[in-house]
């Protein structure tokens, strides 16, 4: 939707589906009619999804780039790279919003957009969910969750989450540009930026780059 006060359009991804490129565009064009001072992309919350969706996505940002690439255990590569002849002309600037639970595909999404300066990270360290991972099933019924391959970002690698043996974060996850921690004594509201002091802090740092 559009903020009127800022002129800043702002959109939330809730996760990534195979219809969320498409409908990511029209909500854009519904929006950008010429005279739009920033945009604001919330990814806080996304657990992410289609990483197919997110690479096609990044392609109104980032032109035939390096956006991910996949290693595994045995030492095989694949690389995927955004579409070419896709790139959007905005005169504005783009924030991100990411929290702890910005997770996986989103964090690719808000890592290749920081990689290489197409957007700022606001908000606070996402969760660090750069694995590939698989179910095993025994002959109990319980299944075993392995780890088979990482996802690499182009510049910044696999920020993929460590904790202690107690389970407490140590390190891991995209770092934001501007941290920014929720106002507890604020009554959130999604899309409001008087209710919402990252979603305020995004739009101060984003039409104040000028």
């Amino acid at each position: 939707k559009l903020l009127e006060a800022s002129k800043v359009g702002y959109l939330k991804i809730q996760s990534f589906s195979q219809e969320v490129p498409e409908q990511f565009i029209r909500e854009w064009d519904a929006i950008d009619k010429g005279n739009l001072n920033g945009l604001v992309i919330d990814l806080r919350g996304n657990p992410g999804g289609a990483l197919d969706a997110v690479i096609d996505m990044l392609g109104s940002f980032v032109d035939d780039r390096l956006a991910v690439t996949l290693k595994d255990k045995e030492g095989g590569e694949e690389k995927a790279n955004t579409p070419p002849g896709r790139v959007r002309q905005i005169g504005y600037n783009v924030a991100v919003l990411i929290d702890e639970d910005s997770a996986s595909a989103a964090e690719i999404m808000a890592g290749v957009l920081q990689d290489y300066k197409k957007a700022i990270l606001v908000g606070e360290t996402s969760y660090g969910k750069f694995s590939v991972q698989t179910v095993f099933q025994q002959s109990d019924g319980a299944g075993i969750k392995l780890t088979i391959a990482k996802y690499y970002l182009p510049k910044q690698g696999a920020l993929s989450r460590k904790v202690d043996d107690d389970g407490i974060y140590i390190s891991g996850g995209l770092k934001p540009d501007i941290t920014v921690a929720p106002d507890p004594d604020q009554e959130f509201e999604s899309g409001n930026p008087a209710k919402d002091n990252q979603l305020a802090k995004a739009i101060e740092a984003i039409t104040k780059r000028g």
